[in-house]
């Protein structure tokens, strides 16, 4: 049933609803977000659950109640909290509980094909008048887009793609190479970036850890990638280039105004978790209701106190998935933890299951301290034969007559 629930979740954030729909409501991203909520129901469910995560998740949800009970947000909606709820358990729920084998191997595949899925798909979507494969906006140029209708989705995409398709090429085979470059090169056509410079960050530290039996792909791959990357970029992506030059907010600091003034205005307990989205619509050129800085938005909606205890509360859950049985400890889970709460600094890594997943994808790739040995993972890998029983010699009774 978990497996079931991973692949139908993984198949919605492709086709993406919202757009193939046209839905105008944010149905989509509800569906969405439902979805994985239920696919970690079913993964407690059904495998060893890690009961410290559950109640630093349970704890998250206790710290955002007594905040919005607190809140003296005139334009407050328990409406908007429910949503606001779900998007603070969903990127943490895939972490309660120890995946199996063949979870890790499902789950680590389907996150690494998915950029290039998107892309496909959105191919299809081209020719077939439902939706453009490319985005065009005045700051950041033409960028690509996929199935996602936002670049920056596709982008978020990219960053969780590349660890995946990378750890493939590690643990499976030399081939999923390939997938990896595909990967990178969808990440630089869409142009995000912190997107770009997260998984620079995790794929580098990464790589570095990995291949350690083909030392010489160690040394001439990146150098392909990056004569390749950038050939693509000056021929064929110039204001993806450009963007990535940049060092533009993109207009972020006129959504941000307007943010740190309510929170002065309501410093200690927020307006309300999820009710961010009342304080912006339109600033300036920007339609958005979106704060592109995860600190802050949680710090305008729970307050100081609040936002302190909350991101306390998700690193204990970081720790506790780190120091779990199936992560064992694995540095490179850190990293990708890391990279997470990096690439919240001007984006909505929360509220986007493209840019949350790398924490599940980081779980599923976990390498216990004693496969991290290649000898031992080798040895681990090999199938168990149980030795033949040893052939027990008639003795022979010297005292007894013949």
């Amino acid at each position: 049933m978990f497996r079931f629930l991973f692949l139908l979740q993984a198949f919605v954030l492709l086709v993406n609803p919202k757009l193939l729909l046209h839905l105008d409501s944010n149905l989509g991203n509800i569906l969405q977000k439902l979805l994985i909520i239920l696919t970690g129901a079913a993964l407690m469910a059904t495998r060893p659950v890690h009961k410290g995560v559950v109640v630093l998740i349970a704890a998250m949800v206790v710290l955002t109640f007594l905040c919005a009970i607190g809140s003296q947000f005139p334009q407050f909606e328990w409406r908007l909290y429910i949503g606001g709820l779900v998007s603070i358990v969903a990127p943490f729920i895939l972490l309660t509980a120890a995946p199996r084998e063949q979870d890790r191997d499902l789950g680590i595949i389907v996150f690494a094909s998915l950029p290039l899925l998107m892309t496909a798909v959105g191919v299809i979507y081209q020719l077939a008048g439902i939706s453009p494969l490319f985005n065009s906006d005045p700051s950041s140029g033409t960028r690509l887009a996929g199935t996602q209708g936002i670049a920056a989705y596709l982008a978020a995409a990219g960053f969780t793609g590349t660890f995946a398709a990378l750890e493939l090429a590690e643990r499976k085979h030399l081939g999923y190479a390939l997938l990896f470059v595909a990967d990178v090169i969808i990440l630089l056509l869409a142009g995000g970036r912190m997107a770009l410079g997260a998984a620079v960050l995790v794929c580098g530290i990464d790589y570095l850890r990995s291949f350690k039996r083909v030392p010489l792909l160690k040394f001439f791959a990146p150098v392909w990638i990056l004569v390749v990357g950038g050939i693509l970029l000056m021929t064929f992506a110039e204001d993806n280039l450009r963007h990535l030059q940049s060092t533009s907010l993109s207009n972020r600091d006129l959504i941000w105004a307007p943010l740190i003034r309510q929170l002065d205005a309501h410093p200690w307990f927020g307006v309300g978790l999820g009710n961010q989205q009342l304080l912006v619509h339109v600033v300036g050129v920007i339609t958005t209701f979106a704060s592109h800085n995860e600190y802050l938005r949680l710090a305008v909606e729970l307050g100081y106190p609040g936002a302190i205890v909350f991101f306390a509360l998700t690193l204990g859950i970081i720790l506790l998935v780190w120091n779990s049985a199936w992560v064992g400890r694995d540095p490179m889970f850190l990293v990708c933890a890391a990279g997470f709460y990096i690439y919240g600094i001007t984006d909505n890594t929360f509220s986007v299951p493209q840019a949350y997943f790398i924490l599940t994808a980081a779980s599923f790739a976990g390498r216990p301290k004693k496969m991290r040995s290649p000898a031992l993972a080798v040895d681990a890998a090999r199938p168990h034969r149980p030795s033949a029983p040893t052939a027990i010699e008639p003795s022979i009774d010297l005292k007894r007559p013949s």
